[in-house]
């Protein structure tokens, strides 16, 4: 943790520098990439993503470029960022990762982020990938993604609260024992800055959720459904809840503190 920590500071100091002076210049002229190869990359990407394809822009490549040797081989695979308005937030912008396929391009990875970097782990011969994303004013998303083989994956994800510097996971999995039908887990949360617990469910099951606050602020968790059902949210602001679950798939559980200064609490979870 302290050594991911240390990186991610490095990281995003050099992000700010990176695309501080790469972002809405001209690729080609920053990265050292061809000519013949940009325009290349220029075509596929408006292939694979439409909102750029439609997107007007007074630049030539609405997009930023860099060649890197992910798995040793001595040819690049090439790291793009969006330049666009019809790709980029206020911070976040997509970031696509491709590599060359005989006369083809192959799109390995397409991300979000205000900045894509190479971590120093590698899997299945290709270097780690990291993606750093403001979620608000104070919390940021890292994300490491994994080659799987034909594709990059998410591997894990943390999430920074940059007034405390904490780290936590974004999401931790309610593990059941065998044979139980409940399981109780604990942590602590501040305001703007929930633990996430996730869990598989099935239609009609009972959910049953209580919260207990151990210290601190008060608490409040919120039941969210599966992502392939919109994600709706299930229950709002509770401290106890049951009910029977509207949907098979992943549901996740956040708790919140509802004032400031950390809290910490029990939550038991029960599902038959």
């Amino acid at each position: 943790m302290l050594r991911f920590k240390a990186d991610v500071r490095l990281v995003l100091s050099l992000g700010v520098l990176f695309l501080s002076g790469f972002v809405g210049h001209t690729a080609n002229a920053q990265s050292g990439i061809s000519r013949a190869v940009m325009q290349q990359l220029s075509r596929q990407l408006h292939a694979d993503s439409p909102a750029m394809r439609e997107c007007d822009t007074n630049t030539e490549f609405n997009f930023s470029a860099r060649a890197v040797d992910l798995n040793g081989d001595k040819q690049p695979e090439y790291l793009l960022t969006s330049a666009s308005a019809c790709e980029c937030g206020q911070v976040n912008c997509a970031q696509w990762v491709y590599r060359a396929r005989d006369t083809s391009l192959e799109l390995l990875l397409r991300a979000e982020g205000y900045v894509l970097y190479v971590r120093p782990e590698s899997h299945n011969g290709f270097r780690d990938l990291g993606t750093t994303s403001r979620g608000n004013a104070v919390i940021v998303d890292h994300v490491a993604y994994a080659f799987d083989g034909k594709h990059y994956a998410r591997a894990n994800s943390t999430i920074e609260n940059l007034d405390t510097h904490e780290i936590k996971p974004t999401a931790q999995p309610i593990r059941f024992v065998k044979g139980a039908s409940s399981a109780t887990v604990s942590g602590s949360a501040s305001l703007a800055f929930p633990d996430s617990w996730t869990f598989e469910a099935k239609r009609g099951q009972m959910l049953t959720l209580d919260l207990q606050r151990t210290s601190g602020a008060p608490l409040t968790f919120t039941l969210v459904g599966p992502s392939k059902e919109g994600g709706r949210v299930v229950a709002d602001t509770q401290v106890k809840w049951s009910n029977r679950l509207p949907a098979d798939g992943q549901y996740t559980i956040l708790v919140d503190a509802k004032a400031d200064g950390r809290a910490k609490y029990a939550l038991t979870v029960g599902i038959r």
